[in-house]
């Protein structure tokens, strides 16, 4: 079993989960405001597929109502626009839907509830808007959860209530119970509530409705408030008018006010706040992609989507989300985003095609960045910089640059670089692929590109005193191999047979080939670097499918384009040293004695293979204080030139 980053892949519910939190390109600020609560977001897709309207409350599920529009699909947004008076005294979270009437007139309806439903409507595409009036002489929580279309110019809208708001002068029941109300005149006028779903030993509420693909049925996903039970799910087959008996869900989608749409290949994407107790994302915005089928076969789905880490244990995610004409979906909630702040409003652009490539699902064999940092990781010892002290404070660790590979046949494991931070990076590659109880054989081969800290100090970890390993092929140049035979203590560990060294023959090209785990061929070629104990290799790792580049060190490429094209050959991505970006991170040095590229560098040099391989060349080895690691200007630019920063988790297939 595998699960979780832009992607890293996190272990929980049973199924794959790709993790966007740190992947800052696809976030969007819709607003900000210092000090202020921004909660609760709803979100539409006006008809001409780029106009989104977003409209939010300044407090925790109540407050006045801020508007904001986005003109280009979510990318940027407006300030924020005049609203009506009434706005100002919403008591609980709005929502907001188009309609059209029996005669074709399109409009927009706001709702906001506890007693009584209130609504406004506007008639120009949200320009302007009637005040804030009562639907009828009820009331209830999270109003108007979901609406569907049950005919031309007929809806109906959901919500739910404890007994506190259905009636002016309701009180507390401690049950719940899920209402429906309908609308014959384009969503204008609307019925008394009915109820359409109750448990007494359970606390059903903030249903999430979708429509089968052949529209023949509606499913009606359901939080489950006294987390006794996994949430719940219910089905009608007459447009909404009856529903089954609702029953739990899988745990992958037990969460909070669930939103979904349909991607353009048919499949659903359901975004909402995890609340599975066991999940390793408890608390934290997550979407969930599989099919309706799925749904009514209780199936577990296809994988989940970490989109954002909530900085709270569960004060997050009642998303919107929208899918735009190119298929790109768009989701849009509120979080605690930064540590210590008040929530804001973020968005979120993806397509499930591109996740879908992520997971590589259809591959034998499974590359994982297990780290990207400089040697010392991040925070580095020493550094009182904010990019440590802020890493320290937060608990963030960016492990030292390192690789592992599955073998989803054998379940075999390969493990490029023995950095300092072997123990967790080997744990988070059982994590990620589900090999476990492997105790005193972790993995099953180790490559080594040469003999500088980061990259082969973790060796330590094999001897006696640690895993105590037997004979793991451990692949070395001739070297690397004399330094690590005749150099205490790592001596110890060829001659207790806890390393067994494959020392790689020398040829004329500079390259030879080697196959560490069957199936897989590695090429191991020279490459200039700082070599005081041991000459440096890149891999070029050749799976049936792909084929990926691993050059943490190597020096700047002036003097050696013959040698980086020939790298580059046949590659489909490539993992490249970005040690600086552009020596800012160094004040005072003389960067000629500091031989590593800088990556303003690099994407000059292959500006031109960017632009027609965008997102192959994934930087790598970062130094704690490059601001690539932090920064989202810097990290767009990047983006937006073709190339990436590789994340800690991310997978490749091969």
């Amino acid at each position: 079993m595998i699960a979780s980053t832009c992607l890293s892949l996190l272990f929980t519910v049973t199924i794959p989960q790709l993790d966007l939190a740190q992947d800052t390109t696809r976030q969007v600020t819709i607003d900000r405001e210092a000090g202020q609560y921004l909660g609760h977001p709803t979100t539409v897709l006006l008809k001409d597929g780029k106009t989104i309207l977003c409209v939010y409350p300044k407090g925790h599920g109540k407050g006045e109502l801020v508007l904001k529009k986005s003109e280009d699909g979510g990318k940027t947004w407006s300030d924020r626009l005049p609203t009506p008076t009434s706005w100002e005294t919403s008591k609980e979270t709005p929502h907001i839907f188009p309609v059209t009437d029996q005669y074709g007139v399109d409009r927009l309806v706001l709702f906001s509830s506890l007693y009584p439903i209130r609504m406004s409507v506007s008639e120009d595409n949200g320009n302007d808007w009637s005040e804030l009036t009562p639907i009828g002489k009820y009331g209830g929580i999270v109003g108007m959860s979901d609406m569907i279309e049950t005919g031309v110019g007929q809806y109906t809208a959901f919500f739910h209530d404890d007994g506190r708001f259905i009636t002016k002068d309701g009180t507390n029941t401690g049950l719940f119970h899920v209402y429906a109300v309908d609308s014959v005149d384009g969503g204008l006028t609307w019925s008394a509530p009915r109820v359409v779903a109750h448990l007494p030993d359970v606390h059903l509420c903030e249903p999430g409705l979708i429509r089968s693909p052949d529209g023949s049925k509606y499913a009606m996903l359901l939080r489950e408030n006294s987390r006794k039970k996994n949430s719940h799910i219910s089905f009608s087959k007459d447009n909404g008018k009856s529903w089954s008996t609702p029953i739990e869900m899988p745990r992958s989608l037990t969460g909070d006010r669930h939103q979904a749409v349909y991607a353009t290949d048919g499949r659903l994407f359901i975004t909402f706040r995890d609340t599975d107790q066991e999940s390793s994302t408890l608390g934290d915005w997550v979407a969930w992609v599989g099919t309706f089928e799925d749904l009514e076969q209780g199936n577990v789905g296809e994988y989940r989507v970490r989109l954002s880490d909530n900085h709270h244990a569960w004060d997050c995610a009642y998303p919107g989300v929208e899918l735009l004409p190119d298929g790109t979906i768009f989701t849009a909630t509120y979080g605690h985003w930064d540590e210590g702040e008040q929530p804001y409003i973020r968005g979120i652009h993806l397509n499930l095609e591109e996740l879908d490539g992520m997971l590589a699902l259809d591959s034998r064999f499974h590359c994982y960045v297990l780290g990207r940092a400089q040697d010392g990781g991040l925070p580095h010892l020493g550094c009182e910089k904010s990019c440590c002290t802020d890493a320290r404070q937060s608990g963030r660790k960016e492990y030292p640059a390192c690789l592992g590979i599955h073998d989803t046949k054998s379940g075999k494991l390969l493990l490029i670089e023995a950095t300092p931070a072997i123990e967790s990076q080997v744990a988070l590659l059982h994590e990620l692929t589900g090999e476990h109880d492997r105790a005193r054989q972790p993995f099953d081969a180790l490559l080594l590109t040469h003999a500088h800290i980061g990259h082969y100090a973790g060796l330590i970890h094999l001897g006696r005193e640690v895993a105590s390993t037997t004979a793991i092929p451990t692949y070395v140049t001739k070297r690397m191999g004399d330094f690590l035979s005749n150099n205490a203590p790592w001596s110890q560990l060829v001659a207790l047979n806890q390393i067994d060294l494959q020392v790689l023959p020398e040829t004329d090209r500079l390259a030879t080939s080697f196959t560490p785990i069957e199936g897989l061929e590695v090429e191991a070629f020279k490459v200039p670097h700082r070599d005081e104990f041991s000459d440096t290799v890149a891999f070029k790792i050749h799976g049936p499918q792909q084929t990926v580049l691993f050059v943490p060190d190597i020096d700047r490429f002036e003097g050696h384009e013959r040698l980086l094209d020939r790298l580059l050959e046949g590659v489909d991505i490539a993992y490249i040293d970005a040690t600086f970006y552009d020596g800012r991170e160094l004040p005072g040095r003389d960067m000629t004695k500091i031989p590593h590229p800088m990556m303003v560098d690099t994407m000059q040099h292959l500006s031109q293979y960017a632009s027609e391989h965008d997102g192959a060349i994934r930087f790598i080895h970062l130094n704690h204080t490059n601001p690539a690691f932090s920064d989202p200007v810097i990290q767009h630019d990047i983006k937006n030139r073709g190339f990436r920063v590789a994340q800690q988790g991310e997978r490749v297939g091969l």
